[in-house]
């Protein structure tokens, strides 16, 4: 979906550095976006399995603990 490619390109921009759910939101869709964090979780787990990221050992998408997402891409 577009949603999905804007939250890829996004995590792609700022490939080894973690971003939070806000700034997501705010980076790929726009500070007047009414996107939850919780929306954002749904799409990354669909944009996963779109790219074929193992939920169980990503290997593209890191989940950040506290943080957020990371796009690590295939050198991780």
């Amino acid at each position: 979906s577009s949603r999905e490619f804007a939250l890829l390109a996004t995590l792609a921009q700022s490939a080894g550095y973690p971003l939070s759910r806000a700034q997501l939101i705010d980076r790929a869709f726009g500070r007047s976006a009414e996107v939850t964090d919780r929306a954002i979780d749904v799409q990354i787990t669909r944009l996963r399995r779109a790219i074929g990221d193992r939920g169980d050992d990503p290997r593209f998408i890191k989940t950040v603990r506290g943080v957020g997402y990371m796009f690590a891409g295939s050198h991780d």
